[in-house]
């Protein structure tokens, strides 16, 4: 093997998934503390987990399929070569 990974030894290794809109991902994190039912708008209004953490792979071959009205709380950092 090279110094260099591909993106599909990537993916083996941190078990990443496919994602219908970004790429491969895998949960790395969820917080066991969370928002109450009630205290957040729909469409969150049943409660949710003050935070998480998760793996994101984006190649061009699985690239980001951004959607209309991606709620305001999801945080996506991407890096490019």
């Amino acid at each position: 093997m090279s110094g260099e990974l591909t993106s599909d030894e990537v993916v083996r290794l941190l078990n990443l998934e496919p994602n219908a809109t970004c790429g491969f991902v895998r949960v790395t994190f969820v917080s066991k503390q969370a928002v109450a039912p009630g205290g957040l708008p729909p469409p969150f209004s049943d409660g949710r987990p003050l935070g998480s953490a998760l793996y994101f792979l984006v190649t061009p071959e699985a690239p980001v399929r951004l959607r209309q009205g991606a709620d305001s709380g999801t945080a996506c950092r991407r890096f490019l070569e």
